[in-house]
């Protein structure tokens, strides 16, 4: 027997962090280091999306439009740092709108896995939206995706217990 086809729906996490479009640039990048987030679908009032934000496009910005120099300072260490975000804001008050990527890559909760995985190799992209109806339904990354081949693998071989991705 195989194991059941993944869908886009099952891969993706429903407790996704979602930025309002309305949202300061200051709020977005906390709101990233707080949940330990990469990127974060930046939706509308009404839920639909808008965009994505993610650290580096908050790098881009600031180093763009505030502080040429802040891109190295940010990679001194491990982990973004809101604080130094705060410090370049200081002068200015930009709004995730002014840095976030439109023209999202979506895809539907009923695509597998593998339509997941080839789209975000042919798009050159580390996550993408998943959508019903324009509101967003959750994530997937690439490590999510890595994570289900792990287990996808040893279901086919007839591994017992957990997967060494799981742990």
């Amino acid at each position: 027997m195989h194991p059941a086809i993944v869908r886009a729906r099952d891969l993706a996490n429903p407790e996704i962090v979602t930025i309002p479009r309305h949202a300061s640039l200051l709020r977005a990048a906390e709101l990233l280091e707080e949940q330990d987030v990469h990127g974060a679908p930046v939706v509308d009032t009404d839920g639909s999306l808008v965009g994505m934000i993610t650290r580096s496009d908050i790098v881009a910005y600031l180093t763009d439009h505030v502080d040429p120099g802040l891109r190295d300072s940010l990679f001194e260490t491990t982990s973004f740092r809101a604080t130094e975000i705060e410090r370049a804001l200081a002068q200015r008050a930009p709004g995730v709108e002014d840095a976030m990527t439109r023209g999202i890559v979506t895809i539907e909760p009923s695509a597998t896995a593998g339509e997941v995985a080839s789209l975000l190799l042919e798009q050159g992209i580390g996550r993408v939206v998943v959508t019903d109806a324009e509101r967003v339904r959750g994530v997937i990354s690439a490590t999510d995706l890595l994570r289900v081949v792990g287990r996808y693998e040893s279901a086919l071989i007839g591994t017992v217990g957990p997967h060494p991705a799981d742990r």
